[in-house]
């Protein structure tokens, strides 16, 4: 008897074709209960890398522009700007007046020190896009309109006085970054708590 029942077990298992395998359906939602707990805890991880990246960006823009513009100064003993534009991806961009850094920003040899791009005549070295959005480029009073680095690589206003300024790269309530420029030209950058 105990035969008959083998063969039988074996016959069937040959009718089918293959033996029952796979999962069952309270197998599946486990894996995917366990799934969903490992999502919902590796989104606000990966939100806060996201966010570091956009900051870091932004960041790292504005002090290649501003060394770009230093350097410039120096190899070629002129006056060089950074500033915020309205239209700084445009080859004939120009300073704006009264405008956001958020905006995006140019970099320009500044021939007859007057601190405005004319377009015929001075070129244009850095042309740095808008920041994502979400991004803050705040200058303090001091860098407001534009950095001017004078021909051996200071930080001066346009009548030649040294100054030192910062700016703040915020996203809402996140870490925020702090750029500064030293009265002697030099750039640093460090990050707030």
């Amino acid at each position: 008897m105990f035969e008959l029942i083998n063969n039988r077990k074996r016959q069937r298992t040959r009718a089918v074709g293959l033996p029952d395998t796979g999962f069952s359906l309270i197998e599946l939602m486990i894996v995917l209960a366990i799934l969903a707990v490992v999502a919902a805890i590796g989104a606000p991880s990966f939100g806060q890398f996201v966010r570091s990246g956009k900051i870091s960006a932004a960041t790292n823009d504005l002090v290649g522009a501003l060394y770009s513009a230093r350097s410039a100064a120096i190899t070629r003993s002129t006056s060089t700007v950074v500033c915020p534009s309205t239209n700084p991806i445009n080859t004939q961009a120009v300073c704006g007046t009264n405008t956001s850094w958020n905006n995006g920003f140019i970099v320009f040899v500044d021939e007859n020190g007057n601190g405005q791009r004319e377009i015929a005549s001075e070129d244009l070295l850095v042309q740095v896009e808008p920041l994502s959005t979400g991004i803050e480029l705040v200058a303090d009073a001091v860098y407001s309109d534009r950095v001017f680095f004078s021909d051996d690589g200071s930080s001066t206003n346009l009548a030649g006085v040294p100054l030192t300024g910062q700016f703040t790269v915020d996203f809402g309530d996140q870490q925020t970054r702090q750029v500064t420029v030293s009265a002697n030209g030099r750039v640093s950058s460090k990050t707030n708590p």
